[in-house]
């Protein structure tokens, strides 16, 4: 009889670790027919390329942000660096003074903006809440954040607690 129960408790333990979605579906499949399950599955499916695709274009544009700011700075310290060589222009070229870049460099960055919003770095969603919303929305993007992160633990806690008193016992 304790072997049915550890087998159990791992099949719970292996449901969590997967979720709960694979495991059922046959069972959704049985009860709900073929028709009403392929229907909500392809539902379910729209809803997640959604999702993902906000999230690929949310990315995208704060890649491209983040790739302006940078192109800006840049302009601004060729602007000083090139102001400072013309006002040093008698001194020899090769002196510490000479930039290590040249302006004609900065023309080569990407002027279309469609290259502005290539992903070329990994930004994360609270660095990306911080640059799309205000100070309000950053708090309130963090405060829905952790809420879900300790509803899943509290999720996972019960789940792993009852698993254990199951194969326990």
């Amino acid at each position: 009889m304790v072997p049915n129960l550890v087998q159990t408790g791992l099949v719970y333990v292996f449901n969590l670790i997967v979720g709960t979605g694979a495991l059922t579906l046959p069972a959704v499949f049985n009860q709900a027919g073929w028709a009403l399950g392929v229907s909500l599955i392809m539902v379910l499916a729209v809803i997640s390329f959604i999702t993902v695709t906000f999230v690929i274009e949310s990315m995208a544009a704060a890649n491209a942000i983040v790739q302006w700011k940078r192109l800006q700075q840049m302009k601004r310290v060729s602007h000083i660096l090139q102001a400072a060589l013309q006002a040093s222009e008698s001194q020899d070229e090769d002196s510490e003074d000479t930039p290590l870049f040249s302006p004609e460099l900065l023309e080569k960055f990407p002027s279309t903006p469609h290259r502005y919003y290539l992903i070329q770095e990994r930004i994360e969603m609270g660095q990306m809440a911080t640059l799309f919303f205000s100070r309000f929305g950053c708090s309130l993007f963090f405060v829905c954040f952790a809420v879900y992160l300790y509803g899943d633990l509290t999720i996972y806690s019960a789940a792993v607690s009852k698993s254990l008193v199951d194969v326990a016992w």
